[in-house]
């Protein structure tokens, strides 16, 4: 019994050790950013936005009093407007300009994304921007 728990106990450690590695390999910021080529930028802003999208659609699922098909639908619909009206590769440009300043390359590119996607609607004063980058490099420290 004690060499089972044992066991259990040092699979755990490696599991969630591994588990860690495994999710640090993932996260970029703004030096990993800027090595890659403009194809991989490309694919990982789909892969984020296409995930927000289903993220969405996942945590709506539960909700009885929506038409889940709807919001499909409007949630495509919104994705093909950003990419087709050329906002991809605006939002592209903006985290470009954002990791530019080297006090930024800490920040994680997911935080980067949702800040350029906010700016791209032109929502954001001059001062707001610079509070928001403000924050995030404070929180990325």
């Amino acid at each position: 019994m004690r060499r089972l728990s044992f066991v259990f106990v040092l699979l755990s450690i490696i599991l969630v050790t591994n588990a860690a590695y495994a999710q640090e390999a993932f996260l970029i910021d703004g030096t990993k950013w800027l090595a890659l080529d403009k194809p991989s930028k490309v694919f990982y802003l789909a892969g984020y936005l296409k995930g927000a999208y289903r993220g969405i659609l996942v945590g709506l699922r539960d909700i009885d009093c929506i038409n889940h098909q709807e919001i499909a639908d409007l949630g495509k619909s919104k994705y093909r407007d950003f990419v087709g009206k050329g906002n991809l590769q605006a939002l592209l440009d903006e985290i470009d300009n954002v990791y530019r300043d080297k006090k930024n390359l800490a920040i994680e590119a997911d935080q980067v994304i949702v800040f350029g996607l906010t700016k791209i609607k032109g929502n954001m004063s001059k001062q707001k921007q610079e509070v928001w980058l403000d924050l995030l490099r404070t929180m990325n420290q």
